[in-house]
């Protein structure tokens, strides 16, 4: 899978998550659209991931985190992990 994501590097440029270990992935970020978990605007130092999406044979869009055709929005990087991970009574994650 081919992640198209945004910002510096996460957690750190030396310690990358795979999703951003290739260079080549990293896109501007989408300043000015909001992100689709929080609603919140990205600005020009936020962190994240594009969220693109394929059209089948019947024009429904089939929604994928890879390279796509279209991107229908941005995740701030704590937005998406928020949306995967469930969260935990009495463990409090850190921020990225």
């Amino acid at each position: 899978m081919k992640v198209r994501w945004f910002g510096e590097p996460w957690p750190s440029t030396r310690a990358r998550a795979p999703v951003c270990a290739d260079d080549a992935l990293q896109v501007e970020p989408p300043i000015g659209e909001r992100c689709l978990g929080c609603g919140s605007v990205i600005e020009v130092d936020d962190r994240g991931v594009l969220v693109l999406a394929n059209m089948d044979v019947d024009g429904a869009f089939l929604w994928v985190i890879e390279e796509a055709v279209v991107s229908v929005g941005a995740y701030h990087i704590d937005c998406i992990i928020d949306a995967v991970v469930p969260n935990v009574d009495g463990i409090e994650r850190k921020p990225l």
